[in-house]
């Protein structure tokens, strides 16, 4: 695992004793791990921070852009 939750938490600035969306938290971080594997067929770790902050840039991007895509 590239990034914990308690990080990504952090870097979403969401309170870290809420659990409200630690499913779609973590869902997003395995995504954006596994994004990073895929376009890169290399396995990055924690102690790796470029790959930590593209992680974290990820999920934070598809955290605040969710909703519809396309035409509704």
């Amino acid at each position: 695992m590239i990034v914990t939750l308690a990080e990504a938490k952090g870097y979403l600035r969401l309170n870290l004793d809420s659990t409200d969306e630690d499913t779609l938290v973590n869902t997003l971080i395995t995504a954006a791990e596994t994004y990073l594997y895929n376009a890169t067929g290399t396995t990055f770790n924690s102690q790796q921070p470029l790959a930590k902050l593209f992680v974290l840039i990820l999920v934070a991007d598809w955290f605040e852009n969710r909703g519809a895509v396309g035409h509704v």
